[in-house]
């Protein structure tokens, strides 16, 4: 990923800080509803237990009191006996209803003060589970025991052991409760309401601060991002001269300030190395290229002048073949010199609208000896070229054609021009062997053929050429039997 693309997904730094903002909230306030109505049913039970044990320590304070009265012995007759008259008054004293069971866990006496008001499930059994009655036997303190939940109150049984005056079990008392929960409910229900109403101002709050704090966050951060945008590695870049912020943004443009310097210097370096490099290059294939001419031409010298010594007469047959050669020779080292400046240097361009069809007919005509097939969808193709370097580019690209069938009996050659809306294309197809699949990348690149003579430097300045008119050119095998040279120019440049 590019160092722009990379800035450019951190400016949605601003979405993200959204996102945050309002899942904090949102989370905050879900887990403080949570908090709330967990904390509201433990104190409501801690306070409705509370109450009860309070009512079972009155209750059986009363309930002791009447047994002390009692001069009889305490046995079941008795104890019915006991509290037959005072289990009402009892009961409306404390406010409750109650049941008493002997130890055997069978009703003896019920209260009927609010009965009717109570739940049913907490009414009074006629006889107590003997698994229950032995617990409750068992136990040293009460046993309380919640038979439901339920939306409209709290709901609570306890049993215990009444004891007389000697401290030893006499009856076992039921004392149900029951207490109305809808008042704290509601009360609950308008506390929520306006927690919500806080939090949604919160959220509304933190929106606004998270798109301040975004947009002082990413103000720099899109400078940064549309310089990085801009920067290329092949280009003069521009420092970034920007007051940033925060320290940490500083920190950034200072890293990227110092990347564009050292990038500048390698930049440099290589160019010069690339330079002295090609020089060299340059330098290894002209001497080549030179000394190849000039070896025939010294020994040609030098029979000449062999000859002439021995019979110090010049021969004008002879010379006139010597003049011939050394002038093959020097047009050789001409032409030599004449390939390296048109490489190296590109020679000005007089551009103008030339009909590519007919040029290019023009051309074809010139090879009257080989039959070339020539296609074209339209009459007329209008593009803006170099009269001269089209011809050079055709010219260069059917001889390497002519070339690579020339071992051919039944050779096939033709150049197709086929025109879009925006485009024209050129090909060149010939029925040749072509190069080797691994080795088309390196077509165009200078120095490179596949032939015993020539310097490589013909389809690099053609492809430097059309990359000078705006176009492209390239090589491919259309099938088993075919190579294909397509050249795409545009229509309108």
């Amino acid at each position: 990923m590019s160092l722009a693309r990379r800035f450019k997904t951190s400016i949605s730094l601003r979405n993200r800080i959204f996102l945050a903002m309002t899942g904090l909230v949102v989370l905050s306030s879900f887990f403080m509803a949570i908090v709330t109505l967990y904390q509201y049913q433990e104190q409501s039970y801690d306070y409705h237990k509370t109450r009860l044990n309070r009512k079972e320590l009155q209750l059986v304070k009363s309930l002791q009191n009447e047994l002390r009265k009692s001069e009889e012995s305490i046995d079941e007759e008795h104890l019915k006996a006991v509290f037959e008259n005072e289990i009402y008054s009892i009961a409306s004293i404390h406010n409750v209803d109650f049941s008493i069971y002997n130890l055997a866990g069978e009703l003896l006496l019920q209260s009927n003060f609010i009965q009717e008001n109570q739940p049913e499930e907490l009414s009074s059994k006629p006889k107590l589970a003997a698994d229950f009655q032995r617990q409750i036997m068992a136990s040293e303190s009460s046993v309380i025991i919640e038979p439901m939940n339920s939306d409209v109150g709290f709901f609570f049984s306890s049993y215990f052991k009444l004891r007389d005056i000697d401290y030893s079990p006499v009856a076992i008392v039921h004392l149900p409760y029951f207490e109305e929960d809808t008042f704290n409910k509601k009360e609950l229900r308008e506390f929520m309401i306006r927690i919500s109403g806080v939090y949604f101002l919160l959220l509304i709050v933190a929106l606004s601060l998270s798109y301040i704090v975004s947009t002082y966050i990413t103000k720099n951060l899109k400078a940064i991002a549309s310089v990085l945008s801009k920067t290329d590695f092949n280009a003069v870049n521009e420092n970034i001269v920007l007051s940033a912020e925060s320290a940490e943004i500083q920190i950034l443009i200072d890293s990227y300030n110092k990347m564009i310097e050292a990038l500048k210097s390698s930049a440099e370096r290589l160019a010069k190395s690339e330079r002295e490099q090609a020089w060299r290059e340059m330098a290894k294939q002209v001497a080549h290229e030179i000394k190849n001419p000039l070896t025939p031409m010294r020994l040609q010298i030098q029979e000449f002048e062999h000859n002439y010594k021995q019979t110090e007469k010049i021969d004008p047959k002879e010379l006139k073949e010597f003049a011939q050669t050394l002038i093959e020779q020097i047009d050789i080292m001409s032409n030599i010199a004449t390939a390296f400046s048109d490489f190296a240097q590109f020679p000005k361009t007089k551009s103008s609208r030339i009909d590519l069809v007919a040029q290019s007919k023009r051309i074809i005509d010139l090879f009257n000896q080989v039959d070339i097939e020539f296609e074209h969808d339209t009459a007329q193709v209008e593009v803006t070229f170099d009269k001269d370097q089209w011809s050079r580019i055709l010219t260069n690209l059917i001889k390497n054609a002519i070339e690579a069938t020339e071992h051919q009996e039944q050779p096939y050659l033709a150049v197709k021009i086929r025109q879009t809306s925006n485009e024209v294309y050129i090909e060149v197809i010939d029925s040749g062997d072509g190069v080797q699949q691994e080795l088309e990348e390196r077509i165009f690149e200078p120095k490179f053929t596949t032939k015993n003579s020539g310097m490589g430097l013909g389809l690099a300045i053609v492809k430097k050429s059309i990359e000078y008119h705006g176009g492209q050119i390239h090589y491919s095998r259309r099938d088993e039997a075919q190579s294909c040279f397509k050249i795409q120019l545009p229509l309108n440049n």
